[in-house]
């Protein structure tokens, strides 16, 4: 149940990012639906998640988790009232209008919110603190922690939506290898996993720790160099981009204005980041994998749409839209990887991967609008990297071949 609910929160959360980039103006009963998503559908899917977690890692008892989960429908909705109160309240102030009793009762929902979520993080608290003597003192304790959490929680509902997204896709993976791993806890599973392994003696516990091992990355010449060459002229010509897009209408005639400088300067700087990608693809292979290959296809494809998108130009009705497309793939392209941490078949990764890329489509956005200004720096990050490494000491050659030395 924990994965389904889990599910749930993320999805709702999912499209509360999601439907403001769909239009810069969405009608009032769009809005609505959004705000169910963020600050009910989500938070309370999420909750009953996370409650769900802790009774099967034993943390909380049935009846604790019963108590908790009851608690967090109230909690959750009150919270939502309290969110859209307030914006009543904004929206009527904006046009010079009478207030509402709702719009005006914003304070009322919001102390009865912080009173329910404080019940609601009692018992979860209690159980992570572990506070002994008496039911008073645990409580008492307790509530010295939940107060202050249930006005964090409630800002994370009210301006968190993307935030709220990867704490819901997280919790999803986890819940997923819970299930996958039976019932008892991850981490008593692989403690029990590595006893077992320093335990016994001879070659199969050797090969055993072997394949948990994490290969040590190695860069061929090669592809260091082509790295290093690519990362070079990401932050020559990054660098030109970016002035270009900070003052080229000042000096020079090829842009009329400083939008149209601003437009032109960012999709040049969107086209180099590509050698900056194919860049870190070369250097990140040997620890992530093949599938950094997908990776940084999606990235630069999603580069190409951004350069697209800037020569359009401020303004055009297609830009946005295109930019959009952008984001998305540039969204696929992070969580990609994450997907080798899912359990189960390729149907459940495909599944779990989606639900990410969803969530990842609004830093995609940020990185895709930005691309000409932060190329140049990760070039440097590489180069700096790259030469860090290369005067690190290596190795004895008797220690890299296993011979004993003479």
């Amino acid at each position: 149940m924990a994965a389904v609910f889990a599910a749930v929160s993320a999805l709702a959360f999912a499209g509360a990012v999601a439907l403001p980039l769909t239009s810069t103006s969405l009608p009032p009963e769009t809005q609505a639906f959004r705000m169910l998503l963020a600050s009910f559908a989500g938070p309370l899917g999420l909750s009953l998640a996370a409650t769900a977690l802790m009774h099967r890692t034993g943390r909380l008892s049935a009846p604790a988790a019963l108590f908790t989960a009851v608690i967090a429908v109230p909690a959750c909705a009150l919270a939502g009232l309290s969110l859209s109160s307030i914006a009543v309240g904004f929206e009527k102030a904006d046009l010079a209008q009478g207030n509402s009793w709702f719009g005006s009762a914003s304070l009322l929902f919001v102390a009865a919110g912080w009173a329910a979520g404080t019940i609601f993080l009692l018992a979860p608290v209690n159980a992570v603190l572990r506070v002994r003597g008496t039911l008073f003192r645990q409580m008492a304790l307790s509530a010295l922690v939940a107060v202050p959490s249930a006005v964090v929680l409630g800002a994370m509902i009210m301006i968190g939506q993307f935030l709220n997204t990867i704490v819901a896709v997280v919790v999803l993976i986890v819940a997923l290898r819970m299930g996958s791993g039976g019932t008892g806890s991850p981490a008593d599973s692989g403690w029990t996993q590595n006893t077992a392994s320093v335990g016994s003696s001879g070659p199969t516990a050797h090969a055993a720790a072997d394949r948990h091992r994490m290969p040590a990355p190695r860069l061929a010449g090669r592809d260091r160099k082509a790295a290093r060459t690519g990362a070079l002229f990401g932050l020559v010509l990054g660098l030109a981009c970016a002035a270009f897009a900070l003052a080229g209408s000042e000096w020079t005639s090829f842009a009329s204005d400083s939008t149209r400088a601003m437009n032109l300067g960012l999709g040049a700087g969107a086209v180099t980041a590509v050698s900056v990608v194919l860049a870190a693809g070369r250097i990140l292979a040997p620890v992530v994998g093949k599938v950094i290959r997908w990776s940084v296809l999606l990235c630069c494809a999603a580069l190409i749409m951004e350069a697209v998108a800037q020569l359009l130009g401020a303004g055009h009705p297609r830009q946005w839209p295109v930019t959009l497309v952008a984001a998305s793939l540039m969204g696929c392209a992070l969580v990609l990887p994450l997907g080798r941490l899912l359990p189960g078949g390729r149907s459940l990764r495909i599944v779990g991967v989606a639900f990410m890329a969803v969530a990842g489509i609004w830093p995609g956005l940020m990185l895709v609008a930005a691309a000409g200004f932060l190329s140049p720096v990760v070039a440097a990050v590489i180069l700096v990297l790259m030469g860090v490494r290369k005067r690190a000491r290596p190795e004895p050659a008797h220690q890299l071949s296993g011979r004993p030395a003479r």
